[in-house]
C-alpha cells in the first residue's frame, strides 16, 4: 500500500499563496484560517485584497471606521458588505414603542447590529434586542433624550440630554460612565462620530471636536478643534479627516482636520433648499436636501401640506424626493490640491494659508446636483444611507429602498442618479415616517422606522451567511 506524501508548503512564497487563495470561496478561506496562524494571516490578506477590489472606497471607509479599537479585521469588513435579497424580507412589525408602553414618547432612535436603543422625552434610554427580549433602561436625569448616537470604536452609546452629553457602556447592560470634560450643549443636540472622534455644538454655537483615547470608569478625551462660523451650523458630519457643515445661509462648507485650527477648505454657493430649511441629511460625504419639502410635516401637529418648489435654483426638474449633492470628498480635495486647473500650479491650501487666500480659492465652487427618487409619489421626510443602501421614508407612510451594485470603486453614491426606481417598497403606516435607520448583523439587514411615536422593524436576508468561526491562536 502506497503511503501518502506529506508536502511542506511553508516554502511557497506568499504571493503564490495569495494567488491560490483567490480561487477559493469565502467559506473555504474561513475554513483555511483555522489551520494555523500563518494561514489565518493569509486569509486576512486574501479578504483584504477582495475588499480593495470589490468594495467602493467610501463604503470601505465607513465599515473600517466602525471597527472596534485595535487592528483592522478584514474578514469582518468583507462579510459586513452585505447584499440584500429583497424577495425574501421578513415582513414584520416586531415591536411597538411609544404609546404602546407606559406612555413613553419616542424622541430619539439608534440601532447598532441587532440592538435597538430608544430615547424618550422623559429622559429614559431603553436598550433591547430587535427581535425582542433583553429589555433594560436607564435615566439621564437631564431632561429629554434629544439624540442617541452609537460609537462603535469603543462600543459606547452617546446620548444628548438637555444640557450635556452622556456616555454609556452597552455590554452587557447600559452603564453610565463619567467624562473628563464639562461643556454645555447648545440648542442643536446633534452628535457626529467617526472612529474615536465625536463632535457636538456648544451653548455658544461653536462646533467642538474631541477624540477618545481611553475608556474605563471615565471616558478620557482630548479636545482637537473648535470650529466657529459666522452663520449658524444647522447640521454637520465628521468624515475621515474632514468636517462637512450645512449653514443657515444655505452654504455647504468643509473643514480639514489636517490643517491648523481645522481651516475651511471648501465653500459652496448658497443653496436655496438649505436656506429654506427644508429637511436635509449628511451621510459620509454626501449631502441630501429635499427639493419638494412640506413645511411642518415633522412637527407633532403638522400644518397642511405646503409644497415649496425650487425651480429657480434647481433648473426645470421638479418633483418629490431628495436632491443628492456630492461627493464633497473629491470636491474639497480638488479645490485644496488645485486639481481643477483654476489656480497657479504652485498655489494650494496649506496650514499657513491666509484666510483671504482660502476665501479667494474656495468661493464659487458648485457641487454636482443629482436627483434620485423621481418616480416616488410622495414627499421624502426621512432618509438613511449606510453601506450600499439608501432607505427613504415618506409623508404617506411608505418605505423605499435603493441599493447600488458597487460597480464604481471610487464612490458608490455616484450610482444613485441612475436609480430612479427603488429596489423595494412597502406601505408600513398611514402616518408620516419620522425617521429611518439601518443596521447589520449576522448576515441580516435591519430597517427600523419611526411613525406616530411607534417603532417597527423589517429584516432582510442577504445573499450569503456571515461566517463567525474566527480562530484564536496563541
Amino acid at each position: 500500500m502506497r503511503m501518502g506524501l506529506c508536502i511542506d508548503i511553508s516554502w511557497i512564497p506568499w504571493e503564490i499563496m495569495e494567488y491560490i487563495f483567490d480561487f477559493l470561496s469565502d467559506s473555504d478561506i474561513s475554513s483555511a484560517a483555522l489551520v494555523s496562524p500563518a494561514w489565518r494571516e493569509m486569509s486576512e490578506r486574501s479578504f483584504r485584497h477582495r475588499c480593495l477590489k470589490s468594495i467602493p472606497r467610501d463604503i470601505l471607509t465607513e465599515i473600517a471606521s466602525e471597527q472596534k479599537y485595535g487592528n483592522v479585521d478584514w474578514t469582518s469588513i468583507w462579510f459586513s458588505n452585505l447584499r440584500p435579497d429583497f424577495t425574501s424580507n421578513r415582513s414584520s412589525v416586531v415591536r411597538l414603542h411609544g404609546v404602546a408602553r407606559d406612555s413613553h414618547l419616542v424622541s430619539s432612535v439608534c440601532v447598532h447590529k441587532d440592538t435597538l436603543y430608544t430615547g424618550t422625552k422623559d429622559g429614559c434610554i431603553i436598550q433591547e434586542n430587535i427581535q425582542g427580549g433583553g429589555i433594560n433602561s436607564v435615566r439621564t436625569h437631564d431632561g429629554g433624550v434629544s439624540k442617541l448616537t452609537f460609537l462603535p470604536f469603543y462600543s459606547l452609546l452617546v446620548g444628548s440630554g438637555e444640557t450635556e452629553l452622556h456616555f454609556y457602556k452597552t455590554s452587557p447592560r447600559l452603564k453610565k460612565l463619567g467624562t473628563d470634560f464639562s461643556i454645555r450643549l447648545g440648542t442643536c443636540k446633534h452628535v457626529s462620530v467617526f472612529g474615536p472622534m465625536f463632535s457636538f455644538r456648544d451653548i455658544m454655537g461653536s462646533l467642538q471636536i474631541f477624540e477618545i483615547f481611553y475608556v474605563g470608569q471615565v471616558v478620557r478625551t482630548t479636545k482637537l478643534f473648535q470650529i466657529t462660523q459666522t452663520s449658524e451650523i444647522l447640521r454637520w458630519e465628521i468624515w475621515k479627516d474632514k468636517v462637512i457643515c450645512l449653514l443657515s445661509t444655505g452654504e455647504i462648507c468643509v473643514h480639514s482636520l489636517l490643517l491648523s485650527n481645522a481651516s475651511e477648505v471648501y465653500r459652496s454657493e448658497c443653496y436655496t433648499a438649505v436656506l429654506y430649511r427644508n429637511p436635509s441629511w449628511i451621510f459620509r460625504d454626501v449631502v441630501f436636501v429635499s427639493s419638494l419639502a412640506s413645511r411642518g410635516v415633522l412637527e407633532e401637529r403638522p400644518i397642511p401640506h405646503t409644497y415649496v418648489y425650487m425651480s429657480d435654483m434647481w433648473g426645470t426638474r421638479n418633483g418629490t424626493g431628495p436632491w443628492y449633492i456630492g461627493d464633497l470628498e473629491e470636491k474639497s480635495d480638488s479645490a485644496a490640491l488645485d486639481l481643477t486647473g483654476d489656480y497657479e500650479e504652485d498655489e494650494f491650501i496649506t496650514a499657513t494659508s491666509s484666510k483671504s487666500t482660502i476665501d479667494r480659492m474656495m468661493r464659487g465652487f458648485c457641487l454636482q446636483k443629482q436627483f434620485i427618487g423621481c418616480n416616488l409619489n410622495c414627499d421624502v421626510t426621512a432618509l438613511c444611507m449606510k453601506r450600499s443602501y439608501l432607505l427613504c421614508g415618506t409623508y404617506s407612510g411608505t418605505l423605499f429602498m435603493f441599493n447600488v451594485d458597487g460597480s464604481s470603486l471610487i464612490h458608490s453614491s455616484t450610482e444613485f442618479e441612475r436609480r430612479s426606481n427603488p429596489d423595494w417598497k412597502l406601505r408600513v403606516s398611514d402616518q408620516i415616517i419620522q425617521s429611518v435607520h439601518l443596521s447589520f448583523s449576522d448576515g441580516l439587514v435591519h430597517a427600523v422606522y419611526e411613525s406616530g411615536g411607534r417603532l417597527g422593524t423589517i429584516t432582510f436576508n442577504t445573499q450569503f451567511t456571515v461566517h463567525r468561526n474566527q480562530p484564536s491562536f496563541k
